[in-house]
């Protein structure tokens, strides 16, 4: 499965690797249209076929080499962990929603526990990266095709004497515009 998830990232790489770079950066690239670069395929190629075997090994090996294998130990049962968000909003709606509301908060406990604080972590930092990087590119596109009105808005606002003498014209007749 993993081999052919990495084999597919490859062909789709060169597949749109004509489309690539989009936005202002295509402006730039010097050679545009298909480019397979071997040695960069080959290094996403490499990590995406070790980095799931990577993650993997220790956790068998630690489950191989625990008593109770991967089966589990039957200990006592533990009270079920109730998430205080869950029981909050459970109490405001109708049924449907508060088990949806327990699924998604609630860890579960014995084998059917999952990480559910660190996902929804997970989860936040990803909109989070997503939404940065959609404004960045956004303000880089207005920066690059409307230069004038950025650096006029720059200066405007400015509280440097380096930026206020960047912005203002040359006066007439005097040279370079100097001082504050």
């Amino acid at each position: 499965m993993t081999a052919g998830g990495a084999l597919l990232g490859v062909g789709l790489a060169i597949a749109a690797s004509p489309v690539m770079p989009i936005g202002a950066a295509r402006l730039a690239e010097p050679h545009p249209g298909v480019r397979v670069d071997l040695a960069v395929l080959a290094v996403g190629l490499v990590i995406t076929l070790a980095a799931p075997l990577a993650l993997m090994i220790p956790v068998a090996w630690r489950l191989a080499s625990s008593p109770d294998g991967a089966r589990g130990g039957a200990g006592p049962a533990a009270p079920p962990r109730r998430s205080w968000v869950a029981t909050g909003l459970g109490r405001a709606g109708p049924v449907t929603s508060t088990l949806g509301i327990r699924m998604a908060f609630e860890p579960g406990q014995g084998r059917s526990a999952v990480p559910v604080r660190s996902a929804l972590a997970a989860a936040t930092v990803a909109v989070g990266a997503v939404l940065a990087a959609v404004v960045f590119g956004s303000s880089l596109i207005a920066l690059i095709s409307t230069p004038g009105q950025v650096r006029a808005e720059l200066v405007g606002r400015a509280g440097s004497p380096v930026l206020r003498r960047a912005g203002r014209p040359a006066e007439q007749g005097h040279g370079p515009a100097r001082g504050t």
